[in-house]
């Protein structure tokens, strides 16, 4: 009777804001991936996640962005699900504003114990990875006291913000947050300043890493496309041309050749002009995301 009674809760956590939001975010898509073939998806980090949106298009398409990822996880969740991609198979690579500077950081969140070989994590641990499977399996013994009441909490939010479009003024102060919490993060004073210490370190690792990630596709045959996605204005107009040069361009020029597709389209006037599009001043909502995904995909001519 305990064992039933327990499953069944279990079952119920499962269902749960804090089980798909919180501890495995962003995982059961790979769980429950099926057998056909896909013929587009994107990796990338957090803007990746909420960016891309391939329900309205005529081809298979998946997002398989996990938010927040590294360079070196995009590459080991590419390599360990390639056998589902078609032939030719399009690989569509968002990056951030400062991946330059963190991309190569060997790092994977522990939730993807749930979902790729142990061997592909960089300094897998068997006790993290035991961890993570039983949280997985038996969530009712993870489950935190108040995450009951948070769940709610969070569905009633989410149902009243869907639709919640900010201001100008609002949209400001979030860009301004964003762009602080970023030079907060990597130590930077000012966005055109020469890298040193650790993040020239990991700026030359991230170099070496997405030069090797173009030769997997090459070699593979797959059509590798390197997108900057796009922001709203409020963010896009804090970066001077010479932060995007420093932080982005050339990055970009020292890791790829001309065979690869890349697009900077952080202030394309498409999206960037339209507060409807977002959810903040970095992220699209869902509307514009599955615009954005079919924007892109017509502009390189996939659809």
């Amino acid at each position: 009777m305990k064992a039933y009674i327990k499953k069944k809760l279990d079952a119920f956590v499962k269902k749960s804001y804090w089980y798909n939001e919180v501890a495995f975010k962003d995982c059961r898509k790979f769980w429950e991936l099926d057998k056909n073939e896909i013929e587009v998806v994107n990796l990338g980090s957090s803007s990746g996640v909420y960016d891309f949106d391939y329900s309205a298009i005529p081809l298979k398409g998946m997002n398989w962005a996990i938010a927040p990822q590294s360079m070196v996880g995009d590459f080991a969740i590419l390599k360990q699900y390639e056998s589902r991609l078609k032939k030719g198979a399009t690989i569509i690579y968002p990056l951030c504003p400062f991946t330059s500077i963190s991309g190569a950081e060997e790092y994977v969140e522990d939730r993807c114990y749930s979902f790729m070989n142990y061997e592909m994590i960089p300094h897998a641990h068997y006790i993290r990875y035991a961890k993570v499977m039983q949280m997985k399996e038996n969530p009712l013994l993870f489950y935190p006291l108040m995450a009951f009441a948070m769940d709610i909490k969070k569905r009633l939010f989410l149902r009243r913000g869907q639709n919640e479009i900010m201001d100008n003024q609002q949209l400001k102060r979030n860009a301004e947050t964003i762009l602080c919490g970023w030079k907060k993060q990597f130590k930077l004073d000012n966005l055109s300043q020469p890298f040193d210490g650790h993040n020239q370190m990991i700026y030359e690792k991230g170099v070496h890493l997405l030069k090797e990630i173009v030769l997997f596709c090459k070699k593979s045959g797959y059509r590798l496309v390197i997108v900057i996605p796009p922001m709203h204005k409020a963010l896009a107009s804090l970066f001077l041309s010479s932060d995007i040069e420093n932080l982005i361009d050339g990055f970009i020029r020292s890791s790829i050749d001309d065979s690869v597709e890349y697009y900077n389209m952080m202030d394309d006037k498409q999206f960037s002009e339209d507060s409807s599009f977002f959810i903040n001043s970095y992220y699209l909502n869902k509307r514009g995301a599955k615009e954005y995904t079919n924007y892109l995909l017509k502009k390189i001519q996939l659809i």
